[in-house]
């Protein structure tokens, strides 16, 4: 019985740990976040190059695919774990670097703001002085 309940804690512990996404299921999420959201394939091309605009479309693709990663919830917002697991993957920051710039964008959602817009400003917070370290950290590991 000992060892069903030591086992249980340990399968429920490794099924928290965060794994860090690749290109390949960035690719993946675009193409299920595309058609979940019906974005055309024009606009699909925009975000490869990273050009998401800012209006309703461009918000909600940053906030589905985040969902994805899992990097956040419609609830408590960023998940600054696994935010900052995926980002150190990009390898130039150290984590203590990399959880600094990340807190210094996580903030409450206003109250008069949808979670695509608290999404996507977190994410124009981030990108502003990192975009390399996030296109980074998605590269074939």
């Amino acid at each position: 019985m000992k060892f069903l309940i030591v086992l249980s804690v340990i399968a429920l512990a490794l099924a928290d740990e965060y794994k860090v996404r690749t290109t390949d299921d960035l690719q993946v999420f675009r193409e299920e976040c595309g058609k979940e959201l019906n974005i055309p394939a024009e606009r699909l091309e925009k975000f490869k190059m990273w050009d998401f605009g800012d209006d309703e479309v461009g918000r909600c693709y940053i906030r589905c695919s985040f969902k994805k990663f899992p990097i956040f919830d419609d609830k408590t917002g960023p998940l600054v774990d696994n935010l900052v697991k995926q980002l150190v993957a990009g390898g130039n920051k150290t984590e203590e670097e990399v959880r600094a710039e990340v807190t210094k964008c996580v903030d409450a959602k206003k109250d008069d703001e949808n979670e695509c817009s608290w999404a996507f400003r977190g994410f124009t917070c981030f990108k502003t002085a990192n975009l390399q370290l996030i296109r980074a950290s998605v590269k074939k590991v």
